[in-house]
């Protein structure tokens, strides 16, 4: 028992500390912001016809080199209109302001007009901009903090009432600490987060409940059965965790393999949806170490 409580002490003490510093780094710097919350800055080149590869590549050429003398060009997109089949080229620009912006977009249609591409009209080509403000993450954060703690509260009562008050405690402050301890872990290794940090926040603290109250389900068991109603706390945690441990195994891999196989596919259609699958890899590691660890040691420790 001794050793338990100095595990679980030892564990609570290197994990505040790892909120700690990522609740740092989110006070002074903020997370490392994914592309949901930047700002995009888009100038789009629209041709009304299907133009060639040569003409299209040589309009791209164009462009980009007129617009780096203005400003940056992180991504172009070329694409086709549905309808139409024109030629669309998006070009992702860093510009401090909207007058920046536009400023840029009015050069690029006066060099258009004047420059001779062969296989482009410069009669049947459009350039527009927008700007597209997005919010930052302090603007939905605090949102989040509500759902989650209207979600802690509902879950207490829950596991309260099924597991007794030192389990339902347990329950409540295991989901609090993973999902801090996840989102630090976001910020301190600097991984690109925005509004989908929202959706990883709300996995981290449903699973992390019901892999405890995987646990304490067993718990429960086992204060019931006349068998083992002598045995303490401490006791009945670790048969509960023995005979748990391969559920709680099984559910954190095909979890962490979901996560695994989006993160994938989101190198081929967005970056943003990797980020948000690896932050997601945290929360299932998390979890799965807390409802082996910090919520059966808690309640050993209350019980105790």
């Amino acid at each position: 028992m001794s050793n338990r409580k100095t595990a679980f002490w030892i564990n609570l003490v290197v994990s505040l500390v790892l909120i700690a510093v990522g609740a740092f780094l989110v006070g002074f710097v903020g997370f490392n912001a994914d592309s949901t919350t930047c700002d995009a800055n888009v100038i789009e080149v629209r041709d009304m016809l299907r133009l060639s590869d040569d003409a299209r590549d040589a309009l791209q050429d164009h462009c980009s080199d007129e617009l780096a003398s203005y400003c940056s060009v992180s991504s172009v997109k070329v694409s086709e209109a549905s309808a139409t089949g024109a030629t669309v080229l998006e070009f992702s620009v860093g510009a401090d302001s909207e007058e920046e912006l536009a400023g840029a977009a009015d050069s690029l249609r006066s060099s258009l007009e004047s420059a001779s591409i062969e296989g482009v009209d410069a009669a049947l080509i459009t350039v527009s901009y927008h700007l597209s403000e997005n919010a930052p993450y302090y603007t939905y954060i605090w949102r989040t903090a509500i759902a989650v703690g209207v979600s802690m509260v509902l879950l207490f009562a829950y596991a309260a009432i099924r597991f007794k008050l030192s389990a339902g405690l347990s329950v409540l402050v295991a989901g609090a600490h993973d999902v801090l301890l996840t989102l630090a872990l976001v910020a301190i290794l600097r991984i690109p987060a925005g509004v989908g940090l929202v959706g990883v926040a709300v996995f981290s603290f449903l699973l992390s409940a019901f892999l405890s109250m995987t646990v304490f389900g067993k718990v429960r068991t086992l204060r019931s059965e006349e068998a083992t109603r002598g045995m303490s706390a401490a006791e009945m945690v670790d048969v509960a965790v023995k005979d748990r441990r391969g559920i709680v195994a099984a559910t954190a891999v095909f979890a962490a393999l979901f996560c695994v196989i989006l993160g994938v596919i989101g190198i081929f259609v967005g970056s943003d949806m990797t980020w948000i699958m690896l932050a997601s890899l945290l929360a299932v590691a998390v979890s799965a170490c807390s409802s082996l660890f910090l919520a059966p040691s808690m309640y050993a420790t209350l019980k105790g």
